[in-house]
């Protein structure tokens, strides 16, 4: 049990205390009767651990005075001698009682005997916890460790006692010195913790002391030994590879890059990891939510696997679990970058899973206030990689398109998403048949555009005549002409696309494939081209957006 003495509360009661006895009273079950005697004593075996904190006190110290001690009462032993009223005159008439001797109570011989085991065994169940008391001098010398040297300066310090009040208890200083002096023998039982200096200046102890110290018998009753609280220690995480091996403390973040070449493209990503566990009962439940974003949606916690758990160390299956939280997130894009032929900008997801055990394993699934947790573990899983497109830069019809009186030539152009990696720009196909490669690991959304050609009533060129390159076809599906004569758009939007809504997120590459197009572009025969020997080609101009 603890009890608080506040100083601040003690002087508005007592505007000038000199002295304080701490009295304790002890109900009719905490005594026996002592079958050689026949006394009432107080039953050692019932005595709670009892600390004392004292608060306020600072530099006004705490200096125990010449009668202060410790001391027991009962229902006609309740207040102490020397009543003072709030201006600190003394009151004659106020009725007044003498506690009685801890050391007599317990079976002493006297109340000075200190070698007595009852009386050693009541000193080592209490604590006296000085929290703020400090030495008066600690600003004014020189040397803060030669402070608290006297009795007039140490934080805690008793001088000249008188016989009969005996002190009890550990006696902590956490803030300053502590100073016994006077040759009075029978004065105290305990031990002394002091965060500066300890000085006895012609002050006896207990021989036997040490029997006195907080603790001393580590018997604290009513509490039953336990084993320690299971703890979720990391987890470790390897790449298809085993070029990123990772291991992660609680609060962590694993990061891995499809740039290293060893991942496998989304959903399964091929990341291999492993829980390790330390003080886990023989069976216990372990269960898992995702934090989209790195945010906790506090959602329902998923049982892993189908039972409870048994071991120190629980493999995770990435198929269906590291790589659905990354599937639970949209991949964050970064700075567009154009190259020749090529168009890629970076892609981030970030996804947060959290993990937990419990005493049992039997619920499928458990609502986020109803779940009670032995253990917790969060770490982040970030995955890098970037998407990028190389496109062809020009179209070619040949030379071969003049005097035809009715007809069109068609090209087809190959438009292809793929998750394999792409280190350097693909193969475009040649200007005849041309080609754009969609690198797309993490199958993150995108639009690819194609660029309207600027018309030209006076020009020669097939490709720039007004109407006259009327049109083009995405598989096939007659859609609109690629030389536009109006000015409400400079793009052709979604060659290829992908779009990325909460459902797509969370479908399987079965349900929701790589992509691909076959672009036709139509060029019809006319007498009115200009007759050239070079082919007739037109730029390509695309456009990328996530």
């Amino acid at each position: 049990m603890a009890v608080s003495i506040d100083r601040s509360r003690l002087t508005k009661a007592n505007i000038k205390p000199d002295s304080m006895n701490i009295v304790f009273n002890f109900s009719d079950s905490f005594y026996k009767k002592d079958t050689k005697t026949g006394e009432r004593l107080l039953d050692t075996d019932k005595i709670p651990y009892i600390i004392v904190n004292y608060y306020n006190f600072k530099s006004d110290r705490f200096k125990f005075g010449a009668q202060d001690g410790y001391f027991l009462g009962d229902s006609n032993h309740r207040e102490f001698p020397g009543a003072i009223n709030q201006l600190g005159t003394y009151i004659p008439s106020v009725k007044r009682y003498y506690a009685k001797s801890i050391a007599t109570e317990l079976g002493g011989a006297s109340a000075d005997d200190w070698e007595n085991s009852n009386v050693l065994n009541f000193g080592s169940h209490l604590l006296n916890n000085f929290t703020d008391a400090n030495d008066t001098d600690i600003n004014s010398t020189n040397d803060p460790d030669k402070s608290g040297l006297t009795a007039d300066t140490a934080a805690v310090s008793y001088n000249n006692r008188s016989k009969g009040t005996m002190l009890f208890g550990t006696m902590l200083v956490a803030q300053g010195s502590y100073y016994a002096g006077g040759p009075t023998s029978g004065l105290y039982v305990g031990g002394v913790v002091a965060a500066n200096n300890i000085t006895l200046n012609a002050a006896k102890i207990s021989p036997n002391h040490d029997k006195a110290v907080f603790g001393t018998n580590q018997d604290f009753p009513g509490i039953v030994p336990t084993t320690p609280d299971p703890t979720i220690d990391s987890i470790d995480l390897n790449d298809p590879g085993s070029n990123n091996s990772q291991s992660l403390k609680s609060g962590g973040t694993a990061k891995f890059d499809y740039a290293d070449g060893a991942l496998k493209p989304a959903p399964s990503l091929g990341i291999t990891g492993e829980l390790k566990l330390s003080n886990v009962p023989d069976s216990y439940g372990l269960y898992y939510r995702y934090n989209r974003n790195g945010n906790n949606d506090k959602g329902d916690w998923r049982r892993y696997s189908d039972g409870a758990q048994t071991g120190t160390s629980v493999e995770l299956d990435q198929e269906s679990l590291l790589a659905d939280l990354n599937n639970q997130t949209k991949a964050t894009a970064g700075t567009m970058k154009t190259e020749a032929q090529k168009i890629s900008y970076p892609l981030t997801k970030t996804s947060g899973i959290e993990f937990a055990t419990t005493a049992d394993a039997k619920a499928a699934t458990i609502a986020a206030d109803k779940i009670e947790t032995t253990a917790t573990f969060k770490f982040t899983l970030q995955i890098d990689a970037s998407l990028e497109v190389t496109v062809p830069a020009k179209i070619s019809f040949g030379t071969d398109i003049l005097g035809h009186s009715s007809g069109e030539a068609i090209r087809t152009v190959a438009i292809n998403e793929i998750q394999l990696t792409q280190k350097t720009v693909a193969d475009t196909g040649a200007p005849e048949e041309p080609k754009v490669v969609v690198y797309n690991p993490l199958l993150s959304g995108f639009n690819l555009k194609l660029a309207y050609l600027d018309a030209n009533a006076t020009s020669q060129n097939p490709f720039y005549i007004t109407g006259n390159f009327k049109y083009y076809n995405i598989n096939l599906d007659k859609s609109g002409s690629l030389a536009s004569d109006e000015t409400n758009g400079e793009w052709i939007d979604g060659i290829l696309k992908r779009d990325t809504t909460p459902q797509s997120l969370e479908t399987k590459t079965e349900n929701n494939g790589l992509k691909s197009n076959s672009l036709q572009l139509h060029l019809p025969y006319s007498n009115n081209y200009k007759v050239s020997s070079n082919a007739y080609t037109a730029p390509m101009g695309w456009q990328l957006t996530p």
